[in-house]
């Protein structure tokens, strides 16, 4: 099954969703995880579900790329990588890696689409520290 394609069905709109609100992202007790939860869009009756996404930030070489970053000292890159799908609105994503700083988005998908926009998470998430060694 392709989750980025709408589900088959007779949809009451052609306007893909809007973007979820942004996601709240808490530690669950796991370095590596990160507990990722959202409110819907408002015509929430239309979605079928919605696609977690996460990019990693990297910590800006003021040498060479001071204007880049942000307020944080963070670049954050352009490629978002889909972390998994789901029809509720929470989501565990696994795998991250240690020591870093992640940022979350979540869209929505509708029978019309997937939601061009996203809604990134308000504050950057940091995983645990990274092992020695």
């Amino acid at each position: 099954v392709d989750f980025l394609q709408p589900p088959e069905v007779a949809c009451a709109t052609r306007q893909p969703p809007a973007p979820a609100c942004p996601p709240e992202v808490s530690d669950v007790g796991i370095p590596n995880r990160a507990a990722v939860s959202w409110q819907p869009p408002e015509e929430a009756a239309e979605i079928s579900n919605y696609i977690v996404d996460a990019r990693r930030a990297r910590l800006a070489d003021f040498l060479h790329d001071a204007d880049a970053a942000d307020a944080n000292g963070f670049i954050w890159p352009e490629v978002w990588e889909i972390q998994g799908t789901t029809a509720r609105t929470a989501h565990v994503v696994a795998g991250l890696e240690l020591g870093a700083v992640y940022e979350f988005s979540v869209r929505a998908v509708s029978c019309a689409g997937v939601a061009s926009e996203r809604s990134p998470s308000s504050a950057p998430f940091c995983t645990g520290p990274r092992a020695p060694g």
